[in-house]
């Protein structure tokens, strides 16, 4: 790597030895421009990468086997293609930990390739261990995995529903690389439940397809599994593979279910298989979800503003409407005390009006038996006068 700058990356592509036309393995269309500098002598060629080409980056660490590629750095194109010398730019924004693992200083060399690398059940198994009856992929060693995986290797036995979320996702990650290529664990989903199974006759498979091209402009194979790459094929007269009574292979689910229907196989034994990394895909699909939730985090950072900031109006408006409620509580107590003093005063009078009511009616009783007794006696009198006058008159 020989510069950063606005964006941009210069790298100084190393030597490498030219890849043979009929290589077999796999991985070589995915190996790195920049070769290990420990890597044995061999008629070496400039590989130069043209513009506009898409490559996909990694950090280098110093390891006992050599520089091995150890942080992704993100998805790139070539801007300038100059012999050796090219410059790349990001494809798209890069995650905060990519800016920073570019800008730290920790990197000095870099992977580049035009092929994401591919997942591998063989990569993971212990080094020297062999594929057996209960293993067929080799041995996986717990600590080794975890070292690898950064995970802590006693999640290896632990129950998921035990734990919280982020060390369940590490439990069921961590044990699905330990049981590859082993029994299947209870639970395990169909899909990843393959079988090994014996040919109950010959059964010929196609392995080559008719169409050819380059890894890097859709893989390896075609959609039924065929090799479409040059350095894959097995030629013409080795087209088909053809299995005999008695071999014993793993497949599919699928598979196995078609080839039962045709009396084809046999099952032998259920096996684990740990569904494979299609990694371009995974760290776009992380890088994604990463944007989107940076994108919800200040969305809801924003929300939440405002929420607080209608929290403080409304915390405003109860204060408010608590001091209203202290004065209106002080307004009744007054109130409380005035109706007493009024009621009491109300009673008092009630009481007073009462009294001079039954004063009135014993006085009015009086009067009238005063009446009585005064028209009584005008009566008696008038009656005298009236006798008086008449005797006088004769």
């Amino acid at each position: 790597m020989a510069g950063l700058a606005q964006g941009e990356a210069t790298l100084q592509l190393g030597m490498v030895a030219p890849v043979a036309p009929n290589a077999q393995d796999p991985n070589a269309q995915g190996a790195p421009a920049a070769g290990n500098p420990a890597a044995p002598a061999a008629p070496a060629t400039d590989i130069g990468l043209a513009a506009q080409t898409i490559v996909h980056i990694f950090g280098e660490s110093s390891d006992p086997r050599g520089l091995i590629p150890t942080a992704y750095l993100g998805e790139f194109v070539v801007t300038e293609s100059n012999g050796g010398l090219i410059k790349i730019k990001p494809t798209s924004v890069l995650t905060a930990e990519q800016i920073a693992a570019i800008g730290s200083g920790q990197f000095p060399s870099w992977s580049v390739y035009e092929l994401m690398p591919l997942d591998s059940h063989d990569a993971f198994a212990a080094e020297g261990s062999k594929s057996d009856e209960n293993s067929i992929f080799g041995r996986m060693d717990v600590n080794e995995l975890a070292n690898l995986l950064k995970i802590d290797p006693a999640l290896a036995t632990a129950e998921p529903t035990g734990l919280s979320v982020r060390d369940s996702i590490k439990a069921r990650v961590l044990q699905s690389y330990l049981n590859d290529g082993g029994r299947p664990p209870e639970g395990t989903p169909p899909d990843q439940v393959y079988f090994r199974v014996e040919f109950l006759k010959e059964y010929p498979i196609e392995v080559d397809a008719q169409e050819q091209r380059n890894a890097t402009e859709g893989g390896f194979y075609d959609l039924s599994g065929r090799s479409v790459d040059a350095r894959l094929k097995r030629g013409v007269d080795e087209a088909k593979v053809t299995f005999k009574q008695g071999d014993r292979i793993v497949l599919d689910s699928s598979t196995t279910n078609d080839l039962e229907k045709q009396d084809a196989i046999k099952r032998v034994a259920p096996v684990f298989v740990r569904q494979l990394n299609d990694y371009e895909y995974a760290f776009r699909e992380v890088r994604r979800q990463i944007t989107a939730a940076l994108q919800d985090s200040v969305l809801i950072q924003r929300e939440l503003a405002e929420m607080q900031k209608s929290q403080g109006i409304a915390d405003n408006q109860v204060r408010l409407g608590q001091d209203e409620r202290s004065k209106l509580d002080k307004d009744k107590s007054q109130y409380d005390k005035e109706l007493a003093v009024i009621s009491t005063e109300a009673q008092r009078l009630q009481e007073e009006v009462q009294t001079t009511r039954s004063e009135i009616s014993a006085t009015f009783k009086q009067i009238q038996a005063v009446r009585d007794q005064i028209v009584a006696r005008q009566k008696a009198l008038s009656e005298a006068i009236n006798a008086i006058s008449g005797n006088a008159n004769p």
